[in-house]
């Protein structure tokens, strides 16, 4: 089995999470096992699902915070969710380490 983890995109105005059902479909067809991850901070359940997924897929949405690459927030910038940039951090930090492939879908250029 190919378990692909799938980061879910969050919607703050009704603190739930929700996935595009392209994302999954794509991953489907190519024979994959898609798995929408539960957003969380918890670093046993990352670890966890790091080792149960063979990558991962990093899907768009909310803006990146400008303080993860030391910039400041501009007008410019949308909403953005800490919880899942310091999970997608964390998440990739660890692919890097273990060698695991990760595709990263644009969040925040608009």
């Amino acid at each position: 089995m190919t378990a692909i983890g799938v980061i879910p995109l969050y919607d703050q105005e009704r603190d739930s999470c929700w996935m595009i059902p392209g994302y999954m479909n794509m991953l489907e067809e190519q024979g994959a096992v898609p798995l929408m991850l539960p957003l969380t901070g918890r670093q046993e359940t990352l670890e966890d699902l790091i080792d149960l997924c063979s990558g991962f897929l990093l899907t768009g949405g909310q803006d990146v915070s400008p303080a993860l690459y030391g910039a400041p927030r501009r007008a410019a910038c949308g909403q953005s969710c800490p919880e899942r940039d310091d999970m997608e951090r964390r998440i990739l930090r660890a692919c890097v380490q273990r060698d695991k492939p990760v595709l990263g879908i644009c969040r925040g250029f608009s």
